[in-house]
C-alpha cells in the first residue's frame, strides 16, 4: 500500500493577517456600503434586495480574506473570528450609509449613539412598506436580524472557506493556489478500491481506467501546487455525476473518495502521466434530468 498523509493546516498565523484583513474590510466597506445603500434606495424590492445584501457581504468578505491569505493565516478559529468582525464592520458601514441616504445633513459615517437613535425612530415609525402595509416594530426587527445574519454568515463562511480549502506549504511559505483537474477517468467501481482510497491509499489510482466518451459520471483527480520551486503538492479524488438542472445549468453530485492529502515526490511522475490520457469532457446537453447514481 502507498499511504498518503491527510493535509491539515498547522494552525499558525501571522497577527498582521487579521489586522490587515480588518483594515482592508474597513476601507472597502465604505464605498461598498454606499453602493449597497444606493441600490436598495432605487430598487426598493425586498426580494431583490436580499441578493444585494448577500452580494455586499460576499464582496466585503472577499476583501478581508485576501488579507488573511496574505498574512498566511492557517488557523480556522482566527479566520472565523476575523470573518465575524468583518461582518460587524460591514453592518456598521451599511447602517451609516442608510442613514446618510435618508436623513439630510447627516455625516458620512455615524457614531453609535446616532445610529441607535435612528434605529429607534425607524422601529417606531417604519421606513418602507409592502403593498401599503407599513413595516415597523417587531416585523422590522426581524428584517434587520435577517439582513445582519446574511452578512455575518457570508463574511464568516468566505473567510473560513478561503483558508480551509487552500493548502499551505510550511516549508516554502506559500499557498498552493494553482490546481490541475484530471477528469478523464471512469468512476472507481471496485468496493475495495473505494475503501482503500478513503483510507488514504494511493494504489487504486495506479489501476484507474479511462472514461468512455459521452459519459456523465467520472473520477476527478485534483492536484494543488505552487510554482514556487520545492513546494509541496496535494491530491484529492472525487467521484462526480453530472445532471441537468431545471434551468439548463449543470449540476455536479460529488462524493469525496480521497480528501486533500500530501503527495510525496515519489508519486509526482504518476500524476504527470495522467496528462497524457487526454479525453474531451462530455457535454451536459443530453444528460438525464434525474441525478445520475454513482457506480459504486
Amino acid at each position: 500500500m502507498e499511504m498518503l498523509k491527510p493535509y491539515r493546516h498547522s494552525g499558525e498565523f501571522n497577527p498582521a493577517g487579521p489586522l490587515l484583513a480588518l483594515a482592508i474590510a474597513t476601507a472597502a466597506g465604505f464605498p461598498l456600503a454606499y453602493a449597497y445603500a444606493l441600490f436598495c434606495h432605487f430598487v426598493p424590492l425586498i426580494y431583490v434586495d436580499v441578493f444585494a445584501t448577500a452580494g455586499y457581504g460576499l464582496l466585503i468578505g472577499l476583501a478581508g480574506t485576501y488579507a488573511l491569505k496574505q498574512g498566511n493565516v492557517r488557523n480556522m478559529r482566527v479566520a472565523a473570528g476575523t470573518g465575524v468582525i468583518i461582518g460587524i464592520i460591514a453592518l456598521y458601514w451599511a447602517w451609516s450609509a442608510h442613514l446618510r441616504m435618508n436623513v439630510q445633513n447627516s455625516p458620512l459615517y455615524s457614531d453609535f449613539d446616532l445610529l441607535r437613535k435612528y434605529m429607534a425612530y425607524l422601529f417606531d415609525n417604519g421606513s418602507w412598506s409592502i403593498r401599503g402595509l407599513e413595516i415597523k416594530g417587531f416585523t422590522l426587527a426581524v428584517v434587520w436580524a435577517a439582513e445582519a445574519l446574511i452578512i455575518l454568515v457570508i463574511s464568516t463562511a468566505i473567510s473560513v472557506t478561503a483558508v480551509q480549502s487552500t493548502p499551505y506549504c510550511e516549508r516554502t511559505g506559500v499557498w498552493l493556489n494553482e490546481e490541475k483537474k484530471f477528469e478523464q477517468f471512469a468512476p472507481i467501481s471496485d468496493a475495495n478500491d473505494v475503501e482503500a482510497l478513503k483510507k488514504g491509499d494511493f494504489s487504486p489510482l495506479r489501476r484507474i481506467q479511462s472514461r468512455a466518451p459521452g459519459t456523465y459520471a467520472f473520477t476527478r483527480v485534483t492536484l494543488r501546487y505552487s510554482s514556487q520551486p520545492g513546494s509541496m503538492r496535494t491530491i484529492s479524488v472525487d467521484t462526480v455525476a453530472l445532471s441537468e438542472g431545471k434551468d439548463g445549468s449543470t449540476i455536479e453530485d460529488i462524493e469525496t473518495l480521497l480528501p486533500i492529502s500530501e503527495l510525496p515526490p515519489s508519486l509526482y511522475e504518476v500524476i504527470n502521466g495522467f496528462e497524457r490520457l487526454k479525453l474531451k469532457p462530455a457535454t451536459i446537453a443530453a444528460a438525464p434530468k434525474a441525478a445520475l447514481q454513482f457506480a459504486h
